[in-house]
């Protein structure tokens, strides 16, 4: 571009005395040539320039920054190229296992396999320092970001990397679509970018969310779609009246609670499924998007599978799951009686993690419509106070009786590198609850269970390498006393003491179950089974007496289940229409408390 300006500048600067001597006429008509092709390799520069913009791959959506230290390798299969950091190639084959084994079976039912409209293999990215269960399929560039920590707080009973290759992967062989058929001439000319702009015009994140659920539930033992916790708040709704549309339920309101739209999303999909006998109805949906039309795809596709209207098709869908959930509940009633504690607001408000101290009530976690997350205590008489705002990313509560503390671990994500973070042990006082004590932090510990007698703090640490183990703190200084590593495959997810000895909830490939963590005679810790791996979902572990307590869905809702862990007996402890979440008893052990949806859109505690 400088030569270019500077022939020009001596051109136009070169002046001829006499225009019209034959010498000079000659000069003038070369230089005017000159200047042409100029002007032609300029404009020649400017279109090569434009066409080889299709071909750079800029980050139009960014995630976030890994921390610089961080050194990188990559691994390919046959579909996926795997980009992950030093010290994860474990997690690199676990995974790339995985994405390649869900690859053919996802690609059956949509209609689309990953890489089926690419020529080269799809990114997949590995945020191991993130300490937040997550991961998310991008386009421009087209990639999968897998964060690898597992799902400490709700996980699902199935192991993390086989639960994400199936949804992720389901988001990508969705995305193909962006570039097949009609739409391939639009990825020519603005490269990955139209398939992003495609996704949310016309499947949108419900349908997508959805799809990805009912394709984890339908390729495994577990998934979302079978877990209790998932669909809970329907049950209710649809008892007291509450009948919305799919786009109420799937966009939300400003003055009515309504849950996720992962959850509109996944109604929509597997009710049409099973419902109106349509096994096929996303393939059917993407082949109409690439090969039909530009609108009503959603609509018209519904209506073909139901011969109804669309809203009409919701309807039914709505009260199919209805119909079922009260076949289910006949089955389990009777039903316990139950008092309500807590007072009823005029909008929606949810308690979670309970514990009850003797000196100061009962410690909750409250967040409503306009409410937000908060630590409050409750008097056995429904009277509420404010302690503290609460974290997002926050575990359940674990009472210490010894030393009269309350403890949850709290993750923190790093100030400077948006995908790295780590989670804090964090406890207070019940007679001064409103300051916040920080045990141990820099780590990945999660779930604390203080010992009968103070002394000592078990948590679940999750390491970026992958694996999990149990780690014993001091509960003076936080220093590390002790580690066990959990078997290969196993994922501990919470502990529990009776006496002195520890028992821990994990997850593995079958589900699950219930672990005692034990000492041989050379002093070798190690795990053995208790409770066989279940495929359903086992929270909240506890010890009520010299019994473990947990909150487990095998019968539709969530229940309290008792396990002696001498005789191995194993019983139901409640009954009720929709389940119950986060319990936990009094001093006396008379009574206990829980939380649970109630009919009248209100919590009941």
């Amino acid at each position: 571009a400088l030569q270019v300006r500077q022939s020009q500048y001596i051109l136009k600067s070169f002046s001829f005395p006499d225009p019209s001597h034959k010498f000079n006429k000659k000069m003038v008509i070369i230089a005017e040539l000159v200047s042409s092709c100029m002007n032609m390799k300029r404009s020649l520069a400017v279109i090569l320039l434009a066409l080889a913009c299709t071909a750079l791959h800029a980050q139009f959506s960014i995630e976030g920054s890994d921390p610089a230290r961080l050194r990188w390798r990559s691994v390919t299969t046959d579909n996926f190229k795997i980009i992950y950091p030093v010290g994860s190639d474990s997690l690199a084959r676990v995974y790339a296992y995985e994405l390649e084994r869900a690859r053919n079976p996802l690609g059956w039912s949509s209609g689309l396999k990953t890489g089926s409209s690419y020529k080269t293999r799809m990114p997949v990215i590995f945020h191991s320092l993130n300490p937040v269960a997550n991961a998310s399929v991008t386009w421009a560039p087209r990639r999968m970001d897998i964060y690898t920590a597992m799902d400490a707080y709700s996980p699902t009973p199935i192991p993390w990397a086989r639960h994400l290759a199936i949804h992720e992967g389901r988001h990508s062989s969705q995305m193909q679509f962006g570039a097949a058929g009609k739409n391939k001439i639009f990825k020519f000319l603005t490269g990955d970018m139209v398939a992003g702009a495609f996704a949310g015009l016309y499947p949108g994140p419900v349908f997508l969310e959805g799809d990805a659920v009912v394709a984890e539930t339908a390729l495994t033992l577990s998934g979302r779609g079978r877990q209790a916790s998932f669909l809970n708040y329907f049950m209710p709704a649809f008892d007291s009246g509450d009948w919305r549309n799919y786009w109420r339920w799937a966009y939300g309101s400003y003055t009515r609670y309504t849950p996720d739209h992962y959850r509109a999303g996944y109604m929509l999909i597997a009710g049409t499924r099973v419902f109106f006998d349509d096994p096929s109805f996303p393939d059917e949906y993407f082949g109409r998007v690439i090969r039909k039309g530009w609108f009503f795809n959603l609509q018209k596709t519904v209506k073909a599978a139901s011969g109804q209207k669309f809203n009409k098709s919701f309807r039914t869908i709505e009260e199919g799951f209805r119909n079922i959930w009260a076949e289910e509940a006949a089955m389990r009633a009777p039903f316990m009686p139950y008092r309500q504690v807590t007072v009823a607001g005029k909008t929606h408000n949810s308690y979670s993690a309970g514990e009850y101290s003797s000196e100061a009530g009962i410690f909750t976690v409250k967040t409503g419509l306009y409410t937000p997350l908060s630590l409050v205590r409750v008097a056995p008489g429904g009277s509420e106070w404010s302690v503290r705002p609460f974290a997002s990313y926050t575990g359940s509560l674990h009472l210490d009786k010894a030393n009269g503390r309350i403890w949850w671990t709290e993750t923190v994500m790093d100030k400077r590198w948006e995908l790295a973070g780590e989670s804090r042990v964090n406890y207070i006082e019940t007679v001064n609850p409103a300051k916040v004590h920080t045990l141990a932090k820099g780590r990945r510990y999660f779930n604390p269970a203080p010992s009968p007698d103070g002394k000592t703090v078990a948590v679940t640490e999750y390491p970026s390498s992958g694996g999990s183990r149990i780690c014993f703190l001091d509960s003076g200084s936080g220093a590390e006393l002790a580690i066990v590593n959990a078997p290969d495959s196993l994922q501990v997810t919470e502990t529990s003491w009776i006496g002195d000895r520890l028992f821990a909830a994990g997850l593995s490939e079958r589900g699950m179950g219930i672990y005692e963590v034990v000492c041989n005679k050379d002093g070798v810790k190690g795990m053995t089974v208790l409770l066989k791996p279940q495929p359903v979902e086992l929270s909240s572990l506890k010890t009520f007496g010299k019994e473990l307590a947990f909150v487990c869905d095998r019968t539709g809702v969530g229940e309290l289940y008792l396990f002696d862990p001498d005789s191995l007996k194993l019983c139901q402890a409640t009954s009720t229409r929709y389940g119950i979440s986060s319990p936990f008893l009094n001093p006396q052990a008379d009574t206990l408390y829980y939380s649970s949806v109630a009919a009248s859109d209100k919590p009941e505690t």
